[in-house]
């Protein structure tokens, strides 16, 4: 007798993303990106904040059609909401009682389609795990950053304000930490734990004994781009590439004391592409240090010029002083820059010694010192900055749409078991899922 030939049930998965748009980076583009990975091997529902983001969701939809798997369900948080998230931590407040209004969203969602797991994906910040581990399946709980602090010996880098505004994030960040019961609960009830950085992932085991695995935040298109590297410097000097909002925590000025130090044999130009509340302040510290005439200023640009001045430089400078990740960097690998920055937190993971310089973070005058020491390396050494080069794109691959893809789905293997291969985009079972979420929401 033969066995009737079966497709397995796709597992039910309930997320949360918060923040989740496919026409944006950062968060929302974490959100986009994990969900879309996930509805490959399992049918998910996913809870979005609908005031900042159905709109884009559903012009995706409307111009690619729907994705196979993939479910949105729309939670408006209040309409006062965005008045809350200019105070510092007052955001969160109004984030948790969102949570609290997706949750009850969730309980009833539940109660019709039997969830078999649960995961909540984002915002990434450890300090609002939400509710789902009560619901009695497997929870998952990442990609988690946000537990890395300011160096303390560098808040005088930051200016009165900022290093008073640095400093209480991190008295305040390891008090969340350690003594937030919330945290706690839901790292010791999560089946899973997934962190972006190593760093993050120190933090999260004085929590738990759960597993936690380390999976990058952002992940990169497959792409192939030809290097163009030059095979000489000489000509008119070193081209160095900075990128990032002018933030505290960015530290654009550790540049300008690192090229001060470059001596004259290494000639240099800097373009800074980026804007923010701080331009000002960083202009006129470039110029009280005397390297200004070197820099220029660049300002946001649309996203294809911007991505043209990767092919300008010759290396990238990367010196954020507090940094899940950055997404900046995955994109200088892929286009084949070397990068120079600091060894911490998530810079310490993307970069290695196939693709770049880390210089250890001890002091202001140490890193400023080490990271001139790198840009001159970079400079007179065109055999290594060749072979920089070229690692930089194989490094890139580790980062690749698919490749993060199978961490993700090695995640959920280990907590709901096999998942065959045959219920990737399996379409066989067609159940009427939006008019039971209509009902529900």
């Amino acid at each position: 007798m033969i066995a009737p030939v079966t497709t397995p049930r796709r597992k039910k998965i309930i997320a949360i993303a918060y923040c989740c748009s496919p026409y944006e980076g950062s968060e929302p583009g974490v959100g986009w990106n994990l969900v879309t990975q996930i509805a490959k091997y399992a049918d998910i529902w996913v809870i979005v904040e609908e005031r900042k983001f159905k709109a884009s969701i559903e012009k995706y939809i409307a111009e690619n059609g729907p994705v196979s798997g993939l479910n949105f369900v729309f939670v408006p948080e209040k309409f006062w909401a965005h008045t809350m998230w200019q105070a510092p931590g007052l955001g969160y407040v109004s984030y948790n009682w969102w949570q609290q209004r997706a949750y009850k969203v969730i309980e009833e969602l539940h109660a019709k389609i039997h969830f078999d797991a649960a995961h909540m994906i984002n915002i990434m910040g450890f300090r609002e795990p939400s509710y789902m581990h009560k619901l009695g399946i497997p929870f998952i709980w990442g990609p988690i950053g946000g537990t890395q602090n300011f160096p303390y010996r560098f808040l005088s880098e930051a200016g009165i304000a900022g290093g008073f505004i640095e400093g209480m994030r991190s008295v305040t960040n390891s008090i969340q930490l350690h003594y937030s019961s919330k945290v706690k609960h839901a790292a010791r009830k999560a089946a899973h734990l997934v962190v972006a950085a190593s760093a993050n992932k120190r933090d999260l085991q004085t929590l738990t004994d759960k597993p936690i695995s380390v999976i990058s935040d952002i992940s990169l298109p497959s792409k192939t781009l030809s290097l163009t590297s030059r095979e000489s410097l000489k000509e008119d000097g070193l081209r160095i590439l900075w990128s990032a909002t002018f933030m505290t925590r960015k530290s654009l000025p550790l540049l300008f004391k690192a090229v001060r130090q470059l001596p004259a044999s290494v000639p240099y130009k800097i373009r800074v592409l980026g804007d923010g509340s701080l331009r000002k302040r960083w202009e006129k510290q470039a110029k009280q240090l005397g390297v200004d005439q070197h820099i220029e200023w660049l300002g946001w640009m649309p996203r294809d010029k911007a991505v043209a001045q990767l092919g300008w430089a010759d290396v990238f400078a990367f010196t954020s002083l507090r940094d899940t990740t950055g997404t900046v960097m995955l994109e200088a690998l892929q286009a084949g820059l070397p990068i120079v920055t600091l060894d911490h937190q998530g810079a310490a993971d993307v970069v290695n010694e196939t693709c770049g310089i880390k210089v250890p973070v001890k002091s202001p005058k140490q890193v400023a010192h080490d990271l001139s020491v790198a840009l001159k390396t970079i400079y007179e050494d065109d055999a290594l900055r060749l072979k920089l080069s070229r690692g930089a794109q194989v490094r890139a691959k580790d980062y690749d749409f698919e490749v993060q893809a199978q961490r993700w789905k090695s995640v959920y293997e280990q907590v709901l078991g096999a998942l065959e291969t045959n219920t990737f985009f399996d379409d066989q079972e067609v159940i009427d899922w939006p008019r039971q979420l209509q009902e529900v929401t």
